[in-house]
Formats: structure tokens, sequence, C-alpha cells
């Protein structure tokens, strides 16, 4: 009997069987819906071996797949107030719990110390500039000396060039009128010493031939004949010789030539002399001209830098610690009277917040940067919200090798929050 329904079941036809399946899928779903309306209108009831009973009210839902992490409540904008000076602390305008503006002074530092120092090196440094003054001073004198003996001596140059040079254009007439002379002076000269030599040797042939020197012996022979004519010429040329060095001291007397040729060559002297020494002068000015530059340079940089005052100044600037934000101190490492070195204060901004949590390295593919979280605490009862900021992109290592997680930063969005820096905080 039963086989002859399924068979029945079995060669139905194709839309009657769609028909069925669908009118039992509907039939189903109405059970289903029934079924959680009644469950919602009682408490399921679950009792453990000690007897107690525990309800829960169940709720629709939504299924969104979430991350759970827990951190700590920490400042988005935080700074430090630090100082590398070992000073004691004279002053501390400040208390934790203050709130502060950028530039605030936080604290300041003993300057008795630094400001010896200062007096000490600008006392140095004093002494140092008028040494250095005097020495410029002296050589700008100096180079003033030597610029005046310069230019006097230079003047006296041209001066006595000038007189040179009328001296040898007076020379250089009379040396013309004198140089005719002097020429027929010379060829009779010349004549006077070339006959000379013709006369002794008919002198010497005289002798050789056993006769006087002047053969007048034997006024028939030839060597009397070539003395005479000898001795007629060297007396023809030293008439000549002396008329002609009479008319060049003629010459000379009348063109007052030694008198000029003495002024022209002391001119000449007095010149090269004053030149040699203008020379002198003029490698004294050089000189002090240089050292006039040198003592210059260093008084300038005297007096434009000091790299000891300079750092002493910067020091005593540094014995005012200031707030580099604004916002909160939340700690102080000061007390008046003690040595500071290192942190002296920590302000925060508490009106912005962030939570830094670890992610688990296989939940941190589903954090993204803006994703919205849900911040909850034990603190408070309030519900807030944050956004991911930021997301380390390198793994904290763990023990063993092992990474702990991801570093992931979540800024507090809601405003008015409750929340207190280094209270801890589920994400």
């Amino acid at each position: 009997m039963k086989k002859n329904k399924i068979n029945v079941l079995t060669h139905l036809p194709r839309k009657i069987k769609i028909v069925m399946i669908f009118v039992c899928v509907i039939c189903l779903m109405t059970l289903g819906f029934l079924v959680i309306n009644k469950l919602n209108a009682k408490q399921v009831i679950t009792t453990n071996a000690e007897g107690y009973v525990r309800t829960i009210t169940l709720s629709k839902s939504s299924l969104d797949e979430t991350v759970s992490a827990t951190g700590n409540i920490e400042s988005q904008d935080t700074s430090s107030v630090s100082t590398n000076l070992e000073y004691a602390v004279k002053e501390i305008y400040v208390q934790v719990g203050d709130t502060v503006e950028e530039g605030d002074i936080i604290c300041k530092l003993d300057t008795s110390e630094i400001e010896k120092k200062i007096e000490k090196a600008k006392e140095t440094q004093s002494t140092s500039k008028e040494t250095l003054q005097t020495n410029y001073d002296n050589a700008v004198n100096a180079k003033e000396t030597a610029w005046t003996s310069f230019s006097t001596q230079r003047d006296l140059v041209s001066s006595l060039n000038s007189i040179y040079q009328n001296a040898l254009s007076a020379f250089q007439v009379a040396e013309s009128s004198v140089n005719t002379q002097q020429s027929l002076f010379n060829s009779a000269d010349s004549t006077l010493q070339s006959m000379g030599l013709q006369l002794n040797s008919a002198e010497s042939s005289c002798l050789a031939s056993g006769h006087l020197s002047d053969c007048s012996d034997d006024t028939s022979t030839t060597e009397y004949t070539t003395y005479q004519s000898a001795k007629q010429n060297y007396d023809n040329a030293k008439n000549n010789y002396d008329t002609a060095k009479q008319n060049l001291e003629n010459a000379k007397t009348n063109s007052n030539y030694q008198n000029l040729y003495t002024a022209m060559t002391t001119a000449k002297n007095n010149l090269d002399s004053a030149n040699a020494q203008l020379t002198k002068y003029q490698e004294t000015f050089s000189s002090a001209d240089a050292k006039v530059s040198e003592t210059y340079k260093s008084l300038n940089n005297s007096s434009t830098s000091s790299s000891e005052l300079e750092d002493l100044y910067e020091q005593l600037e540094d014995c005012t610690l200031t707030a580099k934000s604004s916002g909160k101190v939340t700690s102080l490492n000061a007390t008046v009277g003690s040595k500071v070195n290192g942190s002296v204060a920590t302000i925060q901004n508490t009106n912005s917040l962030k939570i830094v949590v670890s992610v688990d390295e296989y939940d941190i593919q589903k954090i993204k940067e803006g994703l919205t979280a849900r911040i909850t605490s034990d603190a408070v009862d309030e519900e807030l919200t944050g956004i991911v900021s930021q997301i380390s992109p390198v793994a904290t290592a763990g023990s063993q090798g092992t990474s702990s997680g991801f570093q992931v930063e979540i800024d507090v969005t809601s405003s008015n929050s409750s929340l207190l820096i280094g209270m801890s905080a589920k994400v």
C-alpha cells in the first residue's frame, strides 16, 4: 500500500511538486514565526547545580562582525617640559591639575651662577675689546703717518724729477753745441797719435842707421828726408790738436757745459735717492694698511660674536621653562631648592583623548582607519564613540618570537565624555 503511495507521488506532475514544496516552506516559516513570538513573550529558565535561576530576555539584534580589545585612555596631544641644566629650582608657577596655555611659565631655575659667569665673560670680552681697539687705533695712526711720509716723498720725487728734466734739457742744448768741437778734437787727437807713431818710427830708423835720432848729421840720407817729413806732419797735427782743443774748451765755456753737466748729474742723483726712499715709504704704508685690516677684523669679530657669552645667554634664557603646548599639567617633577635634570612636567590635552589597544594578528585585517568604534569603561556609565586613526604596520614582538599584536589608536569622538587619562576602556 505504501509502495503505491510513493509511486503516486513520484509520478505527480512537476508543477504540482513545486506547489507542494512552496506550501511546505510557507508552513515551516509560519511555524517558526509563531515559536519566536512565543519565546519573546516568555523567559527561558535555566537552573544550575546549586539551584539558582538566571533569566535572559531575548531581543532582536544585528549580526555585525566586531573585534574587541582593551586599552588605556591617553591624550592625543602630550608635551614634555624638560631641561638639561643642573640648576636648583627657584620658583614653580603651576601645580598638577592646572590648565596652562602654550608659552606659560612652568618654573624658573636659579640663574645666579649663570649671571656671575656672564659678568665675568663680559669683563673678559671688554678687556679684550679694549686691547683690540687700542691695536686698531695704533695701526690706523701708523698707516696715516706712513701715508703722510709716502705722500710727502712722492711730491718730493715729482719736484726732483722736474728739476732733473730741466737740467737734462739745458745740458742737452749745451752738449749739442759742444758735440761738433768735440768731434773735431777727437779727430785731431787721433791724427796726432798717428803722426806721433810715424815720427817715432823715423827716429828709430835714423838710430838704426848709425845717425843721430833726427839724422841731422847726414842730411843727404833717405832716413833724414823721411824723418823731416814725419816731423813736419807731426808738428802740423800738433797744431791742429791744440787748435781743436782750444775750440772745444771755448765751446764748453761759452755754453756753460761743465756747470750744466754737474747740475744734471746732481739732479739725477737726487732723484734716484728720492725714488729709493719713496719705495721704502710705500712698503711701510702697505704693511701699515695690512695691519689695519688685520686689527679691524679682530675687533669686528670680538664685537659681533662671542661663543662663550652666547652660550651663557642661551642657558640664561633656558632657565625659564615654559609649556610647549596648551593643556593640563598631569605630572610635575620639581620642588623649590632641588636640582632638576630631564623631564620637569608633562602637559596633556584632556579634551582630546585616544585609546591605544593591541589587536591580535588574526583580527588586524578586519581593522581599517576610519572605522567607527564603541567605547565602554567600568569607570563611566555612558557608551562613547570613536574612530580608528592609526594602525601600526609592524607587530609588537611577544615572548619566544611570537606576535603580541598590532598597536591600534582610536580617537575619542564623543564630546563631554567622562573619561579621564589613565582609565582602562574596552573598544
